[in-house]
């Protein structure tokens, strides 16, 4: 056929070929965007979180790691989350292996007969963490369902398979390692990669998620498993998803909780403000987050949180009296630095403290008085966060979950 085409119109051919793949490529990119499909499916469908599922249920959670390092950890939160005959947990755990290029990512399920499978992933580590987590399930003290995959995909859209697996599976808890963790370990680089990933997963996923500082060194003792916890509950719906997830965990013999409710000291219409003084709406710092409500809108929304908080801590303290292990301090604060200064009140010997990202403006905390607080860590950590991580609390060796209630707006 090419004789009947002469080197012009060849030419031409050509040219016009190249010039549509540069043109389409990118202009297939912009408007393709899955992360619009699932904002938009998010609205559609009621989101799950740790507070709504049934206690005599099925607990279910999917944990990613990226590493060795991460697995220690995560199955001692699994253990602490006490799975039991009437409500077992069933782990999603995936192994996350960054793809380079534009390939079709994969979510492969673990089978140890199949190696080959994960010498294809480049990931020798894949055996190693998952095999780990079926070994747990099968010698931990509650039944404990893992399914075990390896995704290999770029983390630039990662998180949205992981979104579509929660929704496919109704799980109410995704929990991921923070990515400061990863830098000593994966470098700086991938480090950066693992910061978009979360940030995107704490954005559009369907249900809660924590994110895991992991800054001890302790190890599950397969004769003997204990754990000690504390709650920094003072109010919102993330605190509430981290009162929930203790009340779980409160059902565990082997489990010492220690709550502390900081009420904070102001009053209906105004803002909680760290040098004591109390602000009204007009002044309000953060008026874009005012924007478009009126000053009774926003009180009915504050007493309705107020209420909720109060119901679910009164509903923790009733199911748990009588219960040795678990203990319940009551702190009233009139500014960050007295809230900081209950915080440091608690003992160094905890496990793992807990605390939510974000809550109501009128509950949030402004400026608290700690040491270099990192901005970038608070879009990830929340105030609180932030402040446990940058201070040399504990001795420096906090594990801290941050969980964060997602599909609503985010008040920092």
């Amino acid at each position: 056929m090419l004789q009947y085409i002469d080197e012009q119109t060849f030419a031409v051919l050509m040219f016009s070929s190249l010039a549509m793949t540069a043109i389409i490529a990118p202009f297939t990119g912009m408007l393709y965007k899955p992360r619009v499909r699932l904002a938009s499916s998010h609205k559609q469908t009621r989101l799950k979180t740790i507070q709504t599922t049934p206690g005599a249920s099925e607990f279910r959670v999917i944990t990613c790691l990226h590493n060795e390092e991460n697995v220690n950890s995560i199955i001692s939160l699994l253990e602490a989350s006490n799975p039991t005959e009437i409500s077992p947990i069933c782990a999603y755990v995936i192994h996350l292996v960054d793809l380079k290029g534009s390939s079709v990512p994969a979510l492969i399920p673990f089978n140890a007969k199949q190696k080959r499978i994960f010498k294809l992933s480049n990931s020798p580590s894949s055996n190693h963490i998952l095999r780990a987590f079926e070994n747990y399930s099968r010698n931990s003290n509650g039944p404990v369902i893992v399914q075990a995959f390896t995704m290999i995909a770029p983390y630039i859209g990662m998180h949205e398979n992981i979104c579509r697996l929660a929704l496919e599976k109704l799980t109410p808890l995704i929990i991921i390692p923070y990515h400061e963790n990863q830098k000593h370990i994966e470098g700086s680089l991938v480090a950066t990669s693992i910061r978009g990933f979360n940030a995107k997963l704490q954005r559009y996923a369907p249900c809660t998620v924590g994110m895991l500082v992991d800054r001890g060194t302790r190890r599950m003792n397969s004769s003997h498993f204990s754990y000690n916890v504390a709650v920094i509950f003072i109010g919102g719906e993330d605190d509430r998803e981290a009162l929930a997830l203790a009340a779980r965990m409160s059902g565990h013999a082997e489990v010492s909780l220690c709550v502390l409710r900081i009420t904070l000291h102001c009053k209906k219409g105004g803002e909680f403000d760290s040098t004591n003084k109390y602000k009204g709406r007009d002044n309000c710092k953060h008026k874009c987050k005012c924007k478009g409500k009126s000053k009774e809108g926003e009180e009915e929304e504050e007493e309705e949180e107020e209420l909720m908080d109060e119901a679910l801590y009164d509903e923790f303290k009733i199911k748990n009296m009588g219960n040795a292990c678990v203990v319940c301090r009551e702190v009233v604060a009139d500014c960050s630095a007295q809230v900081m200064d209950a915080i440091q009140s608690l003992e160094s010997n905890y496990d793992l403290v807990m605390v939510g990202r974000s809550r109501h403006q009128a509950m949030e905390l402004n400026d608290i008085e700690m040491p270099q607080l990192n901005s970038k860590n608070i879009e990830h950590l929340g105030m609180i966060g932030d402040a446990l991580v940058s201070s040399e609390l504990f001795e420096g060796w906090l594990s801290l979950l941050v969980l964060h209630r997602c599909g609503r707006p985010v008040h920092k």
